[in-house]
């Protein structure tokens, strides 16, 4: 008999124990595998989002720069307005090669969505941010009452959606990004103005832009070759602290995102560290008692002509098989967590079910991995204090 099979018949002998060890192992592999998943599927959410939003700087007001973040990252609602005037003399500062406004309506009375839907209007004269997609959806211009949509949005090319009581036309469906701009809706600002015009929305946009005249959201900027974003905004910030707007990198926007990331990873980290310990001294402790139990067997094993490397195999083996059976089922629990769950995490950290599934299959076998080597590890005292042993010895101590 091999001596994976001879492990597999002592651990079956022993069940009860053996399904203790294996699910102590699963709760250290689920932990690592859970924790690790959702980290990195936020991280790459967050990758995605810096890297596809275009510009160097983005202008908003200073206290709307959380709901930026949760427009941008998870697609959230959000509409805050300031008069585009405010913007002007930002834009004259040296180093600006291109700047275009946006402007942010939430909405949730369509009928086309998943999730809430962020409407954002954009300048076909000035725009540099969605222009390009327009190029890749073969749409040379979006006409009056056109809108192109985010991945997540229920409607095909050509379908009619509504909005506010207003009917639009689906001019083109961009493909999946994984950051907010899935759950978006882009028109310009000619189909944004006869949408605020109308009765449903008029006086909620009344009361919001009350003495605007030029209403916008954010004003998006590319700097020019050479002029580094980060000395621009600041110098942008310093130079007019009177007004009312504050002028943010793409990295910086996403900056307390970013800490909140690292502090959870932190955290993660450290529990999952704890896991770790906890579970290699309660494994360590049942596999010496069980190897005192066993001390008899061993001994006799020995007698018959086993050699010392032989025991070490079976009792690597045991561990071996622990480890590898508690991964796996903390991994299929995990999925299983995860698949009924889904929707809840979703809305909570803002990371699509897709990311998980990009995050989940190398993560895995790690995962497993690292139940297995904790599970060997817990085992070495075991494995010592039989090679030190002599065959006599043993058989009298089992006595």
């Amino acid at each position: 008999m091999s001596i994976i099979g001879i492990a597999l018949r002592n651990l079956t002998h022993r069940s009860v124990r053996t399904c203790f060890m294996v699910l102590f192992a699963s709760v250290m592999a689920a932990s690592l595998f859970m924790s690790s998943v959702i980290v990195r599927s936020v991280e790459v959410r967050l990758e995605n989002t810096v890297s596809r939003m275009g510009a160097d700087i983005v202008i908003v007001p200073k206290d709307a720069a959380s709901d930026t973040v949760k427009t941008l990252f998870a697609g959230e609602l959000s509409s805050f307005y300031f008069d585009g005037k405010e913007a002007d003399k930002l834009l004259n500062m040296a180093g600006i090669g291109k700047a275009s406004p946006q402007l942010f309506i939430a909405t949730l009375d369509a009928v086309c969505c998943l999730q809430p839907t962020q409407i954002v209007a954009f300048d076909p004269k000035s725009d540099f941010i969605v222009k390009p997609w327009l190029d890749q959806l073969h749409v040379s211009e979006l006409k009056k009452d056109e809108v192109i949509i985010g991945s997540s949005i229920l409607a095909e090319a050509g379908e009619k959606i509504k909005f506010f009581g207003h009917d639009f036309i689906v001019a083109g469906s961009m493909a999946k990004t994984d950051t907010g701009y899935d759950n978006c809706v882009f028109m310009d600002f000619a189909s944004a103005r006869s949408l605020m015009e109308s009765p449903i929305l008029k006086n909620v946009m009344a009361r919001k832009t009350a003495g605007m005249k030029n209403p916008i959201s954010a004003v998006m900027i590319r700097t020019k070759e050479g002029t580094e974003a980060g000395p621009l905004a600041t110098k942008l910030n310093y130079t007019y602290p009177d007004t009312v707007l504050k002028a943010w990198t793409r990295n910086g926007i996403f900056s307390s995102l970013s800490e909140s990331m690292k502090q959870m990873s932190s955290y993660l980290t450290f529990l999952s560290a704890i896991s770790v310990v906890l579970v290699i001294l309660s494994l360590m402790c049942i596999f010496t008692i069980t190897v005192n139990e066993r001390r008899r067997e061993f001994g006799i094993m020995t007698a018959i002509g086993a050699s010392k490397a032989q025991l070490s195999s079976v009792i690597a083996a045991e561990a071996f098989v622990i480890g590898a059976a508690g991964g796996l089922f903390g991994i299929v629990f995990s999925v299983i967590m995860f698949f009924v769950f889904k929707d809840v995490i979703t809305v909570k950290l803002g990371v699509p079910a897709s990311l998980f599934a990009f995050s989940a299959a190398f993560t895995a076998l790690k995962c497993v991995g690292a139940s297995v080597a904790v599970s060997l590890a817990s085992s070495l005292y075991s494995v010592c204090a039989i090679v030190r042993e002599e065959p006599v010895n043993l058989i009298r101590e089992g006595d």
